[in-house]
């Protein structure tokens, strides 16, 4: 009967310290950052305007801080790389970026 339960316990150890490795896999990729090279420009109508990347197979729309925004406004037509952390689609079915910085090429 102990060397049961001591088997058992080795056992739920090893199953652990495996979870765990794995789950710590899971967050180091979430938090790292990716990257896409494309061209800032504005999409939509007057008020509905939207910041959006244009690389050479789709459109981005761009979820980014303010300072960002500013930066990306006054850029418009240039190429930058746009490091995000996110990608999710919203209710317009539009692919959408939570951009984290941006670099100006």
């Amino acid at each position: 009967m102990m060397k049961i339960l001591i088997g058992l316990y080795i056992n739920l150890i090893f199953g652990l310290a495996i979870a765990a490795s794995f789950d710590g896999c899971a967050v180091g990729n979430s938090i790292s950052s990716k990257t896409i090279t494309g061209e800032i420009q504005i999409v939509g109508n007057e008020p509905f305007i939207n910041l959006a990347l244009r690389n050479n197979k789709e459109i981005f729309i761009l979820d980014c801080p303010d300072k960002l925004k500013d930066i990306m406004f006054k850029n418009q037509g240039k190429t930058v790389t746009v490091y995000f952390s996110k990608i999710f689609v919203n209710s317009d079915s539009m692919k959408v970026l939570k951009v984290d910085k941006l670099k100006i090429n």
